[in-house]
């Protein structure tokens, strides 16, 4: 955006405080969805824990990468973190040139103890010799963190994963847990935005691992893709199948009705005939867990669905799932699509609010859906040009009100006076069960009460998560920005926590810091394209 520093716009509440694809090396990685009740608690201390991906580390290979996992307490969370990396804590394989350990990282139960799991994506790795064909490790969470001798090191084609290492396929560069079959115990969804088939190049696949924890190391797996083995959609090329995923209960029946369907991004799918207009794709889930039968792709020309299809939207760039509009017992989908234009404006973004329940999702079957830009109805600031509103999505209690899901919402792209690319991040509070156009929040470094600087290329808002990290009932909030400078490092990254004070974040009883490498108990040191705040 171009406007006065002074500008800052807060709907209703005083707030204290590569294009798009390649800025980080991974085209298309969209973080995905949390939980209402957002989990990570690794050591089963009962307070959440923070991994934090450092992918362009160097340790003893140049951006092998690293992540600091940082335990929560009743103090907030301990900056003495435990380091994992290639090689560490059951972690096989030697660090390769161009790994990007932590380019990805994902909570999970993924094998029904009292601890969560951590899923760590390394894009970058070398599988089988094939060049950034991707690798993902699992770490087991235990009483002293994690337990070394259960650690994973996953790849395709070994232990019953599907699909060969495909160079330049990055799989692991988005990564998402969820329980499919209703057992408690969740699935890991794994893409590859890159990956390409039979007639055509980076169209992208996902797989899909049944309860990794409980298999004995011999793996039930699917692999899908559009218009391969009865999968709906295009096979084609550059569309990016995979960029984004969400798990969620879209299509929810009853209190018994546990198991989630999952939510694909194929932001730059030709959809309508529109070049990048972008799809999402909805797997259906059943008791035996996700099957092709019942899968549906959903574009801005489907009925019912806000927007309309046009060239270069990015629709499904972005997802997050949670009970946002309060219809039913359904979780409703947030789709970014962030380069949208609004009223000629290019590349200002949208983020559709697509409706859940018995019937399904969004249009006919679920009337309700919404849309959200800077500047309509409540929403804060006004769309201006390369913004990219939507890029980065989370949906999350920050309050103390169980039956109330956030919208957060990253505009990493957010220009500033002259300083382009600063980044800002919008909270479309929930009231009443619902998401509401009133007491928005618009949050920028330096501005309010928000530590740190606004300054150009930060992307303040490229990465978002969440955790109870203080055990008080109500979720923090961490703000990624993995391109902030530290002094003359460029790149070095940083990450901004916001405490809730029961309300949310920004008000002017709750604590804001900003944390890097090598100040203020953080191990390590900022170094020029390390890239901390991968969240």
């Amino acid at each position: 955006m171009r406007r006065a520093a002074t500008e800052v716009i807060v709907a209703g509440l005083c707030v204290a405080s590569f294009g798009m694809a390649g800025v980080l090396g991974i085209v298309n990685a969209a973080p995905s969805a949390a939980a209402l009740n957002a989990t990570s608690d690794f050591n089963c201390d009962g307070y959440s824990d923070l991994a934090v991906g450092v992918p362009g580390e160097t340790v003893g290979a140049t951006q092998t990468g690293i992540v600091q996992v940082f335990f929560g307490s009743s103090a907030g969370l301990d900056p003495n973190a435990i380091v994992l990396r290639i090689g560490s804590i059951g972690a096989s394989g030697n660090p390769q040139n161009g790994d990007r350990f932590g380019a990805a990282v994902k909570s999970g139960q993924l094998n029904n103890d009292t601890c969560d799991d951590l899923v760590v994506g390394a894009p970058g790795y070398d599988s089988g010799g094939a060049a950034d064909s991707g690798a993902v490790y699992v770490f087991f969470g235990a009483a002293s963190g994690f337990d070394p001798a259960q650690t994973l090191k996953l790849q395709r084609g070994a232990n019953g994963i599907p699909d060969t290492n495909q160079p330049g396929a990055q799989w692991g560069s988005v990564l998402a847990t969820g329980d499919t079959n209703g057992n408690f115990v969740d699935e890991l969804a794994i893409a590859a935005p890159h990956d390409g088939g039979p007639t055509t190049v980076d169209s992208g696949s996902v797989t899909v691992i049944n309860d990794i924890g409980e298999s004995g190391g011999s793996y039930n797996a699917s692999s899908f893709r559009p218009g391969v083995s009865g999968f709906p959609g295009p096979a084609e090329s550059k569309a990016h199948f995979g960029s984004a995923l969400a798990f969620g209960n879209f299509t929810k029946s009853g209190l018994a009705d546990f198991s989630q369907e999952l939510a694909i991004g194929a932001p730059d799918q030709n959809a309508d005939r529109f070049r990048d207009s972008g799809a999402i794709y909805i797997v259906a889930a059943y008791p035996s867990g996700l099957t092709v039968a019942g899968t549906t792709m959903i574009s801005q020309n489907s009925p019912g669905i806000p927007g309309t299809s046009e060239k270069g939207d990015g629709f499904g760039f972005a997802l997050a799932a949670g009970r946002l509009l309060g219809n039913d017992a359904a979780d409703d989908l947030a789709v970014g699509v962030p380069n949208e234009d609004v009223r000629k404006i290019r590349d200002a973004g949208t983020v559709v609010v697509l409706a859940g329940s018995a019937s399904g999702i969004g249009g006919s079957a679920a009337p309700g859906s919404t849309l959200f830009y800077q500047g309509r109805k409540g929403v804060p600031d006004k769309a201006e040009r390369g913004d990219k509103f939507g890029r980065s999505l989370l949906a999350v209690n920050l309050g103390s009100d169980a039956n109330n899901v956030d919208l957060v919402i990253g505009v990493a792209n957010e220009d500033l006076t002259r300083r382009r690319d600063v980044g800002g991040v919008t909270i479309m509070r929930s009231v009443g069960g619902t998401l509401s156009r009133h007491n928005a929040q618009y949050l920028l470094q330096g501005s309010h009460g928000t530590p740190g600087r606004s300054e150009r290329g930060d992307f303040f808002g490229l990465r978002l998560a969440a955790g109870d990290y203080r055990g008080v009932g109500t979720n923090d909030l961490v703000i990624g920005a993995p391109m902030e400078d530290i002094g003359h490092r460029r790149n070095a990254g940083a990450i901004t926590i916001m405490q809730s004070d029961g309300y949310g974040v920004g008000g002017g009883g709750s604590r804001t810091d900003v944390w890097y490498q090598g100040a203020g108990g953080v191990a390590d040191s900022a170094e020029r394209s390390d890239q901390f705040g991968m969240v």
